[in-house]
């Protein structure tokens, strides 16, 4: 799906990622919450030992353990409660926007008739343009059928997200934790600190393809079949630039095994599952056949499509790569969210690469393979591609996160500062307060003290829990009133694919 680099801009900076400056009362304000901050560590650090030796008393082991799963099913549901309303009032928020509409046309069309199609005026049946697969937009899809209503569709697409990298994180969980709270718990998070998630609740491709594809790393070396047949399903059903970060990965696989067997059955288990599609494409593609569509693909990717960069004649140059980063959208963020997707992703390789050892020990040889499927994207989005467009940055962003917070889930890291360290780096995504990320790094700071693991492993994850839950509580319920803003086209009730439908969708205007 295609838009110019304006509207898309647009949207970003509607959505609340417009220019924004360090003025002198925020100055103040970080300052004063600076001391405060130091104060209390200092007050914690000389009453630490009084603190543990009260916390002694109140242990009682007969019914420390049920109380613990009390207290982790109260907080399970306590936060898909603020999570529910979080993500409502995004989804009330949300502006139209032409490439949700036509995820939803597409989608709804190939689950209700096996026709992945969005209308004529974007192509027809398998368009080219049509670049985010079916996966991206089953909840939405459930969603328009049950209630007809785009808020509805946007929320249930969330949740469809979260129980899809449920799904995958207890297949990869088996024989690794025995706790699957901290799963759930983590899962239902951490994709709203993803930088412009709300793509997701249009039904974009970008998360839900990238939510496949790293899972399907962290599956590789047990199960390589499933991992393989994983990542085919997440570049042709969810977004074709995923290969992308693909081929990063697959590299280095390549450069460690050199065994052309194991590369044509590679090959065969990533194409196998996607026959059915194939065959699809083949009889319905509105140009023609499958070789019709391969070949309109491919001509698309390298020569039309503005944001790929590689229809560029350009020479990469420091100057040309400066040029292309200020001429972009880039020019159209606030400090923090240039800042966070500078530095975030080289943090987590840096932290990678600190614990490979660790990581190729519980999951298999998997730490230069995620390193290099970051780099490679990364690398694309700051030096190729000409747009910048920041749900683009997602194919490593998304990674990022959920590799970040699979390392606290699976106790991966080696020292009680790479917890430290991953906690703060997760801690930086934080979007609504940034006053929240002071608080924790004071509460992590605090942590450092204990000497016992079994205190600060947990410690440290409940830490992170509870400053992001409090983050997302000040915002879920500043401005919610208890009511769900309906967004009902009459004319998308009749025929989602018209014309008219279309046009009133673009043109809806909410009550003020």
């Amino acid at each position: 799906m295609t838009v110019n680099s304006f509207e898309e801009c647009y949207y970003y900076a509607e959505l609340g990622y417009g220019l924004d400056g360090l003025n002198i009362s925020t100055l103040i304000s970080y300052i004063f919450t600076g001391i405060i901050s130091l104060l209390f560590f200092i007050f914690f650090k000389k009453n630490y030992i009084k603190i543990i030796e009260i916390t002694k008393k109140f242990k009682k082991p007969n019914y420390f353990k049920n109380l613990t799963n009390i207290l982790f099913l109260v907080i399970i549901c306590f936060e898909i409660f603020i999570v529910f309303v979080y993500v409502l009032n995004k989804a009330e928020s949300l502006k139209p926007f032409i490439d949700e509409y036509v995820s939803l046309t597409s989608n709804l069309n190939f689950f209700t008739d096996s026709n992945f199609n969005a209308g004529g005026f974007l192509g027809g049946a398998h368009s080219k343009y049509l670049t985010s697969g079916p996966i991206s937009a089953l909840g939405s899809v459930i969603g328009w059928i049950l209630t007809s209503d785009f808020t509805i569709s946007r929320v249930l697409n969330y949740f469809w997200i979260v129980l899809l990298n449920l799904f995958l994180l207890q297949l990869l969980s088996k024989n690794k934790t025995k706790n699957i709270y901290y799963s759930v718990i983590f899962s239902f998070l951490m994709f709203l600190l993803i930088p412009w998630w709300q793509g997701l609740l249009y039904g974009l491709g970008e998360i839900a393809s990238m939510i496949i594809f790293t899972n399907a790393i962290y599956l590789f070396s047990k199960f390589r079949r499933l991992s393989l047949a994983l990542f085919g399903i997440s570049i042709f059903l969810g977004k074709l630039l995923t290969a992308l970060p693909f081929i990063g990965f697959y590299i280095i696989i390549l450069l460690r095994e050199k065994s052309l067997n194991k590369v044509l059955k590679d090959i065969l288990y990533f194409f196998v599952p996607l026959i059915p599609w194939f065959l699809i494409i083949n009889f319905k593609y509105s140009a023609g056949n499958l070789n019709n569509f391969i070949i309109d693909t491919l001509n698309f990717i390298f020569n039309d499509n503005s944001a790929s960069g590689l229809n560029s004649t350009k020479q990469i140059t420091y100057k040309s790569i400066k040029e292309s980063i200020l001429s972009s959208e880039f020019s159209y963020w606030n400090i923090y969210e240039k800042s966070r997707l500078l530095l975030v992703p080289v943090f987590c390789m840096l932290l990678l690469f600190k614990n490979r050892l660790n990581i190729d020990i519980k999951f298999g040889y998997i730490s230069f393979p995620i390193i290099s499927s970051i780099m490679f994207h990364y690398l694309w989005f700051w030096i190729i591609s000409p747009l910048k467009w920041m749900r683009y940055s997602q194919h490593f962003m998304v990674i990022v996160i959920i590799t970040l917070f699979y390392l606290i889930i699976f106790e991966v890291l080696e020292t009680k500062y790479d917890y430290f360290f991953c906690c703060a780096i997760i801690g930086l995504l934080i979007d609504n307060n940034k006053m929240n990320i002071v608080f924790l790094l004071l509460f992590l700071l605090s942590i450092l003290l204990i000497k016992k693991e079994k205190v600060w492993l947990p410690a440290f994850k409940l830490s992170l829990l509870f400053v992001i839950i409090f983050d997302m509580s000040l915002s879920a319920f500043r401005n919610n009133d208890g009511t769900i803003t309906s967004f009902n086209v009459e004319s998308c009730n009749e025929l989602l694919i018209s014309d008219e439908c279309r046009n009133d969708y673009l043109e809806y205007r909410f009550n003020e």
